[in-house]
């Protein structure tokens, strides 16, 4: 009977010791995942707090007039800081939604994006660029809204690069209304909704108005996507 209990009291402790250990495996496994997204939200605050300070102190310069100067320190605990285009830019990856995705945030002088890797350009050929991270598209400027022009959507999208492979696809594009041929040509314009850099998203509308239908198609390019997705908004049959 003594060896029994022996037993048992050994059994016992095994027992809760694996409950135990596998109940703290539990909690950190859980916690691990909030401690980095605590962590990445607190060196947002930091470095948003540190960014203002720099402001404040270029402005006091600049207030003071010639000879005035400051050492400036710029303590950011993680991410990249660039200083170009006479802007500082602080950058951090992370999966922690420390804001909403594609939005944009102005306090002040201090602008807060998120994916905000899309830039838009106009060409000396008279071609819209639009391009992220990963992907750059070349597509036509046609007209403006006072003056249309012949407008077919397979000439809309000149080309589409891949930045991984340096490739572009092949193929065209073309869009129908209800598998209409006549909706794809007629007269309009095209323009970008957005431009600049360091956008979330970006937005190509082409106005169309054909012999069966007036629509505006658009393309939309969004920050670290690889991908053009397509909208058809203010359709009117004829």
């Amino acid at each position: 009977m003594k060896i029994n209990k022996k037993g048992d009291i050994w059994i016992s402790v095994v027992i809760y010791t694996l409950i135990i250990i596998v109940a703290i495996l539990i909690i950190l496994g859980a916690g691990i995942p909030l401690m980095e997204g605590l962590r990445d939200k607190n060196n947002f605050v930091k470095s948003k707090n540190t960014l203002n300070n720099v402001n404040k102190d270029v402005r006091n310069v600049a207030e003071e007039g010639i000879g005035s100067q400051r050492i400036v320190g710029i303590d950011v605990p993680e991410g990249t800081v660039r200083i170009e285009d006479n802007k500082i830019q602080w950058e951090l990856e992370t999966k922690t939604k420390v804001v909403e995705p594609k939005t944009a945030i102005q306090e002040g002088y201090l602008q807060v994006r998120a994916a905000a890797d899309v830039k838009v350009t106009e060409t000396e050929d008279g071609t819209y660029l639009i391009e992220n991270s990963r992907v750059m598209a070349n597509l036509s400027k046609i007209g403006n809204e006072t003056g249309w022009q012949n407008i077919n959507t397979v000439s809309l999208i000149n080309n589409l690069l891949t930045k991984e492979t340096n490739a572009y696809t092949t193929g065209n594009f073309t869009f129908k209304l209800n598998s209409d041929a006549n909706s794809a040509s007629g007269n309009g314009y095209t323009t970008m909704l957005q431009t600049g850099n360091d956008l979330g998203y970006a937005t190509y509308l082409a106005h169309i108005n054909s012999s069966s239908y007036e629509y505006d198609l658009k393309l939309t390019l969004e920050g670290e996507a690889d991908f053009l997705t397509v909208e058809v908004e203010n359709i009117k049959p004829k």
